[in-house]
């Protein structure tokens, strides 16, 4: 699964319905459907039955939903590292050694680094 394919899956998940999903991902339902269906090809199984008008999630839609519920909060902290170093690009370092590195090795490696 590509991880447009991921975010198709958790937006049907969470709404419901390929319109709300779509509109939460800012696309249209038709790219969304195509995003759906290239996902379950790819895949080979269907990740969603169509229940009065409603996607209701298959079983193995539902065995892959922890992992895809991990992945996101991997992928979330990608973002917030992302965020972290676009906001503070000078981030503070701390270091812990021992006394001889601290004082000999170390502030030449950091006067080094800083030109």
């Amino acid at each position: 699964m590509r991880l447009r394919h991921i975010e198709i899956f958790e937006a049907i998940r969470r709404t419901g319905s390929l319109t709300e999903a779509a509109a939460a991902l800012h696309i249209s339902q038709p790219a969304a459907s195509k995003l759906l269906a290239h996902a379950e090809a790819q895949l080979g199984f269907k990740l969603f039955e169509r229940v009065k008008g409603r996607l209701v999630a298959t079983r193995e839609a539902d065995i892959l939903t922890p992992e895809v519920a991990r992945l996101n909060q991997d992928l979330n902290s990608v973002r917030r590292l992302a965020a972290s170093l676009r906001d503070r690009p000078n981030g503070h370092l701390r270091l812990g050694c021992a006394p001889a590195l601290g004082l000999g090795l170390l502030p030449r490696v950091v006067r080094d680094r800083r030109d």
